[in-house]
């Protein structure tokens, strides 16, 4: 894809999966590597901001989220992927995207709400690193549990099958997993990572 503004070509790269996966550690390594920038998940700083404004004893021990908030989540992530477009060139990463907000409103509502699809007519990326469940699953009041886990990699998994995502599935523990993905990067596109 050609940036308008600097005119240099971005690479996007979706670091995709379930919770609990190693997507935020494996997009900022990578963004390090590169000498680049990584676009954070917008769920986790939305929830995040809804919790700190509630009393101490109102706050949740595990965060849910309303089918009303989603299309907002979806707009924070949408808004929050073009600014680091605009902003930056060359390999740019992503903890998550907006495909993401679609699979989990069809896991956990059995709907995708029509502003969703409408965003998602709108994006590309280039490339999606599925990361695998093979690491310890960690809990965190914004995630649900290893079994759900587990269901929903295989939802992402078809989900990038049917709608012909490029992508390939990242597996491995710590500097193992950074390598493997380095590796593809490398194979699939040296003119571009190689610079």
């Amino acid at each position: 894809m050609i940036n308008s503004n600097t005119d240099s070509v971005i690479l996007k790269i979706v670091v995709f999966g379930p919770e609990s996966t190693g997507k935020t550690t494996l997009a900022k390594q990578l963004s390090s590597h590169f000498g680049t920038v990584w676009n954070p998940e917008f769920l986790r700083y939305y929830v995040d901001a809804r919790e700190l404004s509630k009393p101490d004893l109102m706050k949740s021990k595990q965060i849910t989220i309303t089918e009303g908030e989603l299309l907002n989540i979806a707009i924070g992530q949408l808004a929050s992927e073009k600014a680091i477009q605009e902003n930056n060139s060359g390999i740019l990463f992503y903890d998550t995207c907006l495909h993401t907000n679609a699979i989990y409103a069809e896991h956990y509502y059995n709907n995708v709400p029509e502003g969703i699809m409408r965003m998602l007519s709108s994006v590309n990326y280039d490339f999606f690193f599925l990361c695998n469940t093979d690491i310890e699953w960690e809990y965190d009041p914004q995630r649900e549990s290893a079994e759900v886990r587990d269901v929903l990699f295989g939802k992402m998994h078809t989900y990038l099958k049917e709608n012909r995502l490029p992508f390939s599935i990242i597996s491995g523990t710590g500097e193992n997993r950074f390598n493997h993905a380095l590796s593809i990067l490398n194979s699939k596109f040296p003119s571009i990572v190689n610079k």
